[in-house]
């Protein structure tokens, strides 16, 4: 086993699927906590059709994914401080199918993007560069600065938006920066990650930890801790049993969601 960490490819698609899954399961306890999990696939969606249109218009990729995300922002941020007639999951299932049928469209007429090793649903972290990985070590490193910052203003709109408004807390900018540092994680992750994975990582992780735990900071670490942990085990099986590697990755995900809900239900 030991062999295939010699190999560069491994340790970058290692390295990679660490980044993104860790800044994912992260992030995605604020989605868990907000109850915009929905917001959270739409977002991945909408990054993925950035990816798609960059890729057909020959524009640089991650700038098309986050001016489109960027945008999602802002449309998704106005709709939940301000209530409008029509409901938010509505909206974010047209907004993910749209989104989806554009995505396909674009990929269609240009047959160079599945050639490249790019696939949006999937991601193919195997092909990661080290382009790839400056991006998201750069990635990580701003989210978690701005987090650390900004820890205890986006746990309070998280849990309690209306009381955190009452207080002078500004919830709506907060509540903004919040929302763009999800989507700057979603846009820059996609291209390698795929849907599947960075969604996967915004949700699962941060289900386990939160039937885990109580305390917050708690929380937040194990996220992380059981999203690093399924990528390397996941990873290293698919190499080894040659299968795909997300798949195999959020299989890990699925599994440990399944043994810790048994374990749960029996105390």
């Amino acid at each position: 086993i030991m062999e295939i960490f010699k190999e560069t490819f491994f340790i970058y698609a290692i390295i990679s699927g660490i980044l993104i899954a860790g800044i994912c399961s992260y992030v995605g306890v604020y989605i868990v906590l907000k109850r915009i999990v929905f917001i959270g696939l739409a977002m991945s969606e909408i990054a993925a059709l950035g990816v798609a249109l960059g890729l057909f218009l020959g524009w640089q990729v991650e700038f098309s994914a986050l001016a489109t995300v960027f945008l999602s922002i802002i449309f998704f941020w106005y709709r939940s401080k301000n209530q409008e007639q029509l409901s938010n999951e509505s909206i974010i299932g047209a907004v993910y199918v749209i989104s989806a049928a554009v995505s396909i469209i674009l990929v269609s007429k240009n047959p160079l993007i599945e050639t490249s090793g790019i696939d949006l649903l999937k991601g193919n972290i195997l092909y990661t560069t080290i382009a790839d990985l400056w991006i998201l070590c750069v990635l990580v490193i701003i989210v978690l600065i701005s987090h650390i910052l900004l820890f205890k203003e986006f746990l309070f709109v998280s849990f309690d938006r209306e009381t955190a408004q009452t207080t002078g807390l500004n919830a709506n900018l907060y509540e903004f920066i919040l929302y763009l540092s999800i989507g700057i994680v979603v846009a820059l992750s996609m291209r390698v990650g795929g849907i599947l994975f960075v969604f996967g990582s915004m949700v699962v992780p941060p289900l386990i930890s939160l039937t885990l735990f109580r305390k917050v900071k708690t929380v937040f670490l194990f996220s992380v801790i059981i999203a690093i942990t399924s990528v390397v085990f996941g990873i290293t099986v698919s190499y080894l049993f040659d299968m795909p590697s997300t798949p195999t990755i959020l299989c890990a995900y699925g599994i440990l969601f399944v043994f810790v809900n048994i374990f749960n239900s029996k105390k």
